[in-house]
C-alpha cells in the first residue's frame, strides 16, 4: 500500500522522493499466518475459545492506539528519541502476533528517527578549546553550517525532511494497524466457541466432539437407560456379589469341617 499523497510534495529531491514513497513491501500479508499459527499453539487444546491468544490480541489492541497517540504527540515536539523507542515497541508487538505490515512501517519509522538522531548528535559534538586538524582523508566540517539543514550527498535528512517523512509512514502505518485489527477479531468472532483447528491443537475436531459428547450429565443418563447413541455401561446384575465369593456361610464351614476329636 502506497503512502498518503502528502508524503510525496514536500521535496523535488530525488533521494528525498524516494525516501518519502516509501512503500510497505506487496508480499507482506497483513497477518502473516505461520507467526499467527504458532500464537495459536500457545492456547490449551481444549479451550475452543482460543483464550490465552485472545488475551494478547486484546492486549495488543489496547496498546497499540496508545502507541500511535505517543508518537503523534513525539511527532508534534519534534522528539526523535521517543518516535524511535515506541516505534521499536510497536514494532516487536506487532511481530510478534504477524502483523507483519504494521510492524515493517514501525521498522522504518524507527530507522528514520534514529538515523536522525545520529545527525543530531554529530552537530552536538563539543567544541575544542584548542581544535585538532581532521585528517586528510575526513572533509573539515563547515561551522557554519546550519544544523537544521542536511547534506544530500552524505545521505542526511534536515529535521523537517524527517518529520515529514515520519509523519507519512505513521498514517500508513494506522490504516495498516485498522485492517489486521478488523481482521484478528473477525477471525476470533468466527472461531470463538469452536474446537481448534488440528494444526493448532493437535487433536481431529471429531474426536473432540465425541468425548465431549461422553461427557455431558445427558449421555451419562442416557447410557444407564441402554440409549443406543451411548456405550453399554456395566449394571449392578453384572458384578459378582464379593460375599458369597470371600466369605461362607457359617453353617456350611461347621459341616464341611468336622471336629478334631472324630
Amino acid at each position: 500500500m502506497s503512502t498518503s499523497s502528502a508524503s510525496t510534495s514536500s521535496s523535488n529531491s530525488p533521494s528525498n522522493q524516494r525516501d518519502l514513497d516509501w512503500r510497505v513491501p506487496s508480499a507482506l500479508p497483513t497477518v502473516d499466518s505461520p507467526a499467527f499459527s504458532q500464537i495459536l499453539e500457545l492456547d490449551d487444546p481444549d479451550d475452543g475459545a482460543h483464550t490465552y491468544s485472545k488475551d494478547m490480541f486484546e492486549l495488543y489492541a489496547s496498546q497499540a492506539p496508545a502507541t500511535f497517540k505517543d508518537m503523534d504527540r513525539a511527532l508534534s515536539a519534534a522528539d526523535f528519541r521517543t518516535l524511535a523507542d515506541r516505534a521499536h515497541f510497536l514494532m516487536g508487538s506487532s511481530a510478534a502476533l504477524g502483523v507483519a505490515r504494521v510492524a515493517a512501517v514501525c521498522e522504518e519509522m524507527e530507522r528514520v528517527a534514529k538515523a536522525r538522531l545520529a545527525l543530531a548528535s554529530e552537530h552536538d559534538e563539543p567544541i575544542l578549546l584548542v581544535p585538532t586538524p581532521a585528517p586528510a582523508s575526513v572533509p573539515a566540517r563547515d561551522p557554519t553550517r546550519d544544523p537544521s539543514t542536511s547534506d544530500e550527498s552524505q545521505g542526511g535528512l534536515s529535521e523537517e525532511q524527517a518529520l515529514k517523512q515520519i509523519a507519512a509512514l505513521l498514517e500508513v502505518g494506522k490504516r495498516e494497524y485498522a485492517q489486521a485489527e478488523r481482521w484478528l477479531r473477525g477471525w476470533y468472532v468466527e472461531h470463538a466457541g469452536a474446537a481448534p483447528p488440528p494444526s493448532a491443537s493437535g487433536v481431529d475436531v471429531e474426536e473432540r466432539e465425541q468425548g465431549a459428547a461422553k461427557s455431558t450429565p445427558a449421555s451419562r443418563e442416557g447410557g444407564a437407560a441402554g440409549s443406543s447413541k451411548a456405550p453399554p455401561r456395566p449394571t449392578d446384575s453384572d458384578a459378582t456379589p464379593a460375599p458369597t465369593r470371600t466369605t461362607p456361610p457359617v453353617k456350611q464351614l461347621q459341616t464341611d469341617n468336622p471336629p478334631i476329636n472324630r
